[in-house]
């Protein structure tokens, strides 16, 4: 707004100054036209005075020559032909008006500027239409992301097949970012320095009420766990039913925080039994998932400190601390085996209780021989300190 008044009050200079130009223009035309007059006077004058000479003397007389002088300033004079006669010639000379022309250009410049100045503002104005149209789309997908938000907030997580946001580090954290806790299912977890998330089954223990991350699971014998290195580092089988988490997932999983690890075997007279562990990790693959176990408590008997600090074996990885035997290979499984071992979780699957040279799901202490075979195995980890 301040530039179009400046503008206008320049061009109503230019215009006071334009309009008295011309004045001066014409003053100087009416100025000339009354010396042109005289002039005239005074040539008829000399015409009159040339004809009193003839009339005097019978001749013509030279004395009515035009003078040069009067000449140039423009007017009439007289002048006599070959007859003797006066002829009167009229002359004009045209002044260019150097102030006429400067205004001339300024007005042609400040006309100029003000085109300029219009496109400039028509520009201005579309591109701020342009802006405003932008943000009023921006504010939409805002309002309807936020409303996809909410929707998502208020579903609830009560299927059997629970997935849980990545954000979630272990079963525990769900149920601590959930008010109405959790029930048993699977879920999926994210450890900080995971690649990925994975599933789990998160199970609500009826003997306390806690909250735990099941790692492995032994049922029916429905999934072969003699397998390689390669399947156990990134798990195998079913979390509803007989799974490996793996021992990437176990490593990362662990390495977060502290945990500790409860075991619970049931024979095939349906007597359960727990072994706690106060501390529990799994170390990374460069250090063969070596085990790291806490102190012993529970009523199954310790049978998993004998393998404490060992490294992971497989069919195809020998690890154990045997000189002379494939601990893995001969009994079929992965598991960190000593020289050979007091438990094997991950053994031979049997129907029934009978003892196999091969060996089966075994927790020595339990039932006295590592040739026994459990009927329902679960290994299962809880984090005691903070994410």
């Amino acid at each position: 707004m301040k530039r179009f008044l400046i503008l206008a009050l320049c061009l109503g200079l230019l215009l006071v100054v334009d309009v008295d130009a011309k004045k001066s223009k014409k003053g100087k035309g009416n100025s000339m036209e009354e010396d042109g007059g005289a002039d005239g006077e005074m040539a008829g004058k000399g015409g009159m005075d040339d004809q009193a000479d003839m009339d005097d003397n019978g001749n013509v007389a030279d004395r009515g020559e035009m003078d040069q002088g009067a000449g140039m300033s423009g007017g009439k004079s007289g002048s006599r032909n070959k007859n003797g006669k006066n002829e009167m010639c009229e002359y004009r000379f045209t002044v260019p008006s150097t102030e006429h022309c400067a205004s001339s250009d300024a007005g042609n410049q400040l006309q100029q500027l003000v085109s300029e100045n219009m496109e400039q503002e028509i520009q201005l104005n579309n591109l701020k239409q342009m802006i405003a149209s932008q943000e009023s789309r921006i504010n939409s997908l805002e309002s309807r992301l936020s409303s996809m938000n909410t929707h998502g907030g208020n579903m609830g997580m009560h299927q059997n097949m629970a997935q849980a946001p990545m954000k979630y580090r272990d079963c525990q954290h769900i149920a601590e970012e959930s008010p109405d806790g959790i029930g048993s299912g699977v879920y999926e977890i994210h450890p900080w320095n995971a690649a990925r998330p994975f599933k789990v089954y998160c199970m609500v223990d009826s003997y306390d009420n806690s909250v735990w991350t099941i790692i492995q699971k032994r049922r029916d014998g429905s999934v072969n766990f003699n397998m390689d290195w390669l399947a156990y580092k990134v798990g195998f089988g079913d979390p509803t039913n007989e799974y490996w988490v793996g021992n990437e997932n176990l490593h990362k999983l662990t390495s977060q925080s502290k945990y500790m690890l409860r075991v619970y075997v049931t024979d095939w007279e349906q007597n359960t039994r727990l072994a706690d562990y106060d501390g529990f990790r799994v170390d990374s693959e460069f250090k063969k998932y070596a085990l790291y176990l806490g102190r012993y408590n529970g009523t199954a008997g310790d049978s998993l400190s004998y393998q404490n600090n060992q490294e992971f074996s497989t069919p195809d990885r020998d690890n154990d601390g045997s000189e002379t035997t494939h601990c893995a290979r001969s009994y079929v499984s992965g598991w960190w085996f000593n020289n050979c071992y007091h438990s094997n979780l991950n053994g031979l699957y049997h129907d029934n209780e009978r003892e196999d040279p091969r060996g089966g799901v075994s927790w020595s202490t339990f039932k006295k021989s590592n040739m026994y075979s459990m009927k329902l195995v679960t290994m299962m980890v809880r984090r005691l300190g903070f994410i």
